[in-house]
C-alpha cells in the first residue's frame, strides 16, 4: 500500500512539473510574439512592405545647389528598396543628369524594376558628395516572422522551463524530497 501511495504521489508530481514546464513553454512562445509584434509595430522595417513604385524627383535647381556644394532636401544620400520595386528617376531640373548606369536628360525619367538584392553605391550629379547609395533588400514574408516568433518562443520557453526545473530541483534538495517536489509522509518512529 505505500509503495502505490508514493508511486501515485511521485505520478502526481511528475504531471505537475510537466504541467508546468508546457504553461512555461506557452507563456515564453507568447512573450516571444508579444516582443516581436511590439519591435514591429515601434521600430518599422524599410523592407516589411509590398513592392512599389518609387519615384526619385530631381528638382528644378539641382546643379546649380550641387554646384554650391549645397544638398537638395528632397535627394537622399542613401535610398532602400525591396526586391520587385521600380525606381523611376524624374529630372525636373534644365540640364541632365548622371546617375551610375542611368542618364536623365533634362524634362525626361527613366524607370528600372529592382529583381534582385544588392548594394550598390553610384556616381552621381546630384549630391554635393558625387555618391548615391542604392540598397535593394529581400522583403520580410509572414512565413519568416512566424519563424522568427516560433524560434524565439522555443528559446523563451526552453529557458522559461529550464529555470523553472532547476528552481524545483533546488526545493527538492533542501526538502531532501524527490524532484518532483512532492514530500512523503514521514512515519513517528513507536517507543
Amino acid at each position: 500500500m505505500r509503495a502505490s501511495f508514493r508511486q501515485q504521489a511521485t505520478d502526481d508530481g511528475r504531471r505537475g512539473l510537466w504541467r508546468w514546464l508546457w504553461v512555461a513553454f506557452g507563456v515564453g512562445l507568447l512573450l516571444s510574439l508579444g516582443l516581436n509584434a511590439l519591435v514591429w509595430a515601434l521600430l518599422p522595417v524599410e523592407n516589411d512592405r509590398p513592392p512599389q513604385r518609387v519615384e526619385l524627383v530631381i528638382p528644378r535647381g539641382t546643379a546649380q545647389r550641387v554646384a554650391a556644394g549645397e544638398a537638395v532636401p528632397s535627394i537622399p544620400a542613401n535610398i532602400v528598396f525591396v526586391i520587385g520595386d521600380t525606381l523611376v528617376i524624374r529630372n525636373e531640373d534644365e540640364v541632365a543628369h548622371q546617375i551610375g548606369p542611368f542618364w536623365i536628360p533634362a524634362g525626361t525619367s527613366v524607370s528600372q524594376l529592382l529583381g534582385g538584392a544588392t548594394s550598390l553605391i553610384y556616381s552621381c550629379t546630384i549630391r554635393p558628395e558625387g555618391v548615391l547609395g542604392l540598397e535593394v533588400w529581400p522583403r520580410v514574408s509572414l512565413a519568416q516572422k512566424i519563424l522568427l516568433v516560433v524560434v524565439g518562443g522555443v528559446i523563451f520557453g526552453g529557458l522559461a522551463s529550464f529555470f523553472i526545473l532547476a528552481h524545483r530541483w533546488e526545493q527538492a534538495e533542501i526538502s531532501g524530497s524527490a524532484v518532483s517536489g512532492h514530500v512523503e509522509p514521514v512515519s513517528k518512529p513507536s517507543h
